[in-house]
């Protein structure tokens, strides 16, 4: 019947005096098959984004703390391709609001799921994947094509691009699967090993309404079990939001 595996994560968050813990992953897979809790597979199945802390400021998706019950299968051929179809339940997360009173939930309310499916091919050089959503309850669609490419042992490369039917401006993100701002958006990143413990990432998104964000991040790996990495972000957002530069500083412990 194929291999049985589970997985469950808990996340526990401290900010200024309050701790919050969550659940973001909890699923059992039998073979191809999974059911459980866990990122939706909309932004899961193009692996997310590039290799940084903040490659969300455009967003790609629903993930992390907005998990979604879920059901899928996944059948993986013997050349590097597999397909995969699924149905989600939906979630309360974070869905790019500016405005609280705009905010609403994307659990279902009926019999009729979230709906999402998904192509990919992987070879040496590269990959090419592909995954298309259906909100049941806004009824409208979006989906999305990312290329990877190895350009050399140490050098890597990626472009994705999403695009998402009926968008609203007035309404703002208004569907369970893209979060991005506007009919389309598009990310480009790139990987470059500097030396045996040091990589550079950086990534670059675009969104239709007028949104750029940038990121860039060194990855140091101090000893082995121990990565330090400095980060920076900046957005320039064609609103009176501004433009406002983010440093982040993660110390990572690995066991």
């Amino acid at each position: 019947m194929g291999t049985l595996r589970s997985y469950i994560e808990t996340q526990i968050q401290y900010t200024n005096g309050d701790t919050v813990s969550y659940l973001p992953h909890a699923y059992i897979e039998l073979g191809g098959f999974r059911i459980g809790a866990t990122d939706s597979q909309f932004s899961s199945w193009t692996n997310y984004a590039g290799d940084l802390i903040n490659d969300d400021v455009i967003g790609y998706g629903p993930y992390s703390d907005a998990p979604t019950n879920q059901v899928n299968y996944t059948f993986a051929g013997g050349n590097g391709f597999s397909a995969m179809i699924g149905l989600e339940q939906g979630s309360d997360g974070d869905f790019g609001y500016s405005d609280e009173e705009l905010e609403k939930s994307y659990v279902i309310d009926d019999y009729m799921p979230h709906v999402v499916g998904g192509l990919k091919l992987e070879q040496q050089w590269g990959s090419v994947s592909a995954v298309a959503g259906y909100d049941a309850l806004d009824e409208t669609w979006a989906g999305k094509v990312r290329v990877d490419v190895a350009l050399t042992e140490s050098f890597s490369g990626f472009v994705m691009g999403g695009y998402q039917s009926d968008w609203d401006s007035a309404v703002g993100v208004n569907s369970y699967f893209a979060n991005w701002e506007g009919d389309y958006a598009l990310w480009a990143g790139l990987s470059a090993k500097l030396w045996e413990k040091a990589t550079l990432n950086g990534q670059v998104g675009y969104e239709e309404y007028g949104n750029i964000s940038a990121s860039l991040n060194v990855r140091y790996k101090a000893i082995p079990g121990f990565d330090i990495t400095p980060e920076i972000t900046y957005t320039s957002y064609d609103d009176d939001r501004g433009d406002p530069i983010e440093g982040r500083l993660r110390l990572q412990r690995n066991f």
